[in-house]
């Protein structure tokens, strides 16, 4: 698992996930990070995009980001095929309603979603491009095949 941040008119808290789960380590960086994005920015300004071919958080990890949450509720796509990913998300949708999840080939609705502006795709098209070359996320491969390409 990695986590980055895009800024645009938007802060974009991106996380992509492999087929693993993320070990604690990862996910309590991805937690502080979550953290400082909120202290500084804000929840109004602040998305989440998450790309994953099936990693999710575990149970205690999931425990961990709901006593950070508390009644944060940050707007997040889940960019998925995976049905682990989905039922993971479910869950997760308890603490976060506004969480939803998108599959790859509908990755332009989930961007709609967030509210990220069409002329901000393709920046934020190069950005994901950044990060495959950090954790080869095949989801990714999927959306910078398709929407991405059709956003420029």
């Amino acid at each position: 698992m990695v986590s980055s941040v895009f800024r645009g008119s938007m802060v974009v808290h991106i996380v992509l996930h492999t087929r693993s789960f993320p070990s604690d380590g990862e996910w309590e960086a991805f937690v502080s990070e979550r953290a400082a994005l909120l202290d500084s920015d804000g929840a109004g300004s602040l998305r989440g995009l998450v790309v994953s071919d099936g990693g999710a958080p575990t149970s205690r990890q999931r425990t961990l980001y709901r006593e950070l949450s508390g009644r944060v509720t940050v707007p997040t796509a889940q960019v998925t095929s995976s049905r682990l990913a989905l039922g993971i998300a479910a869950a997760m949708g308890w603490v976060n309603p506004a969480l939803k999840s998108f599959a790859p080939r509908h990755f332009e609705r989930a961007l709609r979603y967030l509210g990220v502006p069409q002329e901000e795709w393709p920046p934020l098209g190069d950005h994901l491009r950044g990060e495959l070359e950090r954790l080869p996320v095949d989801a990714l491969f999927a959306i910078n095949t398709l929407a991405l390409r059709a956003a420029r």
